[in-house]
């Protein structure tokens, strides 16, 4: 395997980390009864998603700085990175739905509560969490490769100045 490549997995994996630690932050988020810690919390994680997305193509590309040749190489490795860290992402955010219907039992009346299950009559969420997650895995995925390139592109342009 060449070497950025074994970049990309550790910064990948180290993506992946700090992914799994927010998820563990939202399902306490979703255990609390104030509404409006929920919200700050939900508002937190969504940005440090991004945050996280971002920083794993950045360090991909720094830590394969040396083996890089052009742009390209480094928008692949970011790629990679941001490829196994949404990977751990959408796999914990399936776990923390599962969990999360388990432990949050709450009746679901509308299509937005149930991501996309509707239902006309009282409905329990057990269903909906995880399985809406399962739904929305790949573009999980997606995005946080986009914001992985994104991130890896900056700094490969302006900190690492790569050609």
């Amino acid at each position: 395997m060449e070497e950025k490549y074994s970049h990309a997995i550790k910064a990948g994996v180290i993506g992946g980390v700090l992914f799994i630690i927010i998820s563990v932050i939202s399902l306490a988020g979703d255990l609390l009864d104030i509404n409006a810690i929920k919200l700050a919390i939900g508002c937190l994680v969504l940005l440090l998603a991004i945050i996280i997305a971002a920083g794993t193509g950045a360090l991909a590309v720094r830590f394969a700085r040396s083996s890089l040749l052009n742009m390209t190489d480094a928008l692949v490795v970011a790629g990679a990175a941001g490829l196994i860290a949404g990977v751990i992402y959408a796999v914990m955010r399936v776990i923390v739905g599962f969990l999360n219907a388990i432990m949050v039992r709450k009746e679901v009346n509308d299509i937005i509560s149930s991501y996309g299950l509707p239902s006309s009559y009282a409905n329990y969420s057990f269903l909906s969490g995880w399985a809406g997650q399962c739904c929305c895995a790949p573009f999980v995925i997606i995005a946080v490769i986009i914001v992985a390139v994104i991130g890896g592109a900056l700094y490969a342009a302006l900190i690492a100045k790569i050609p």
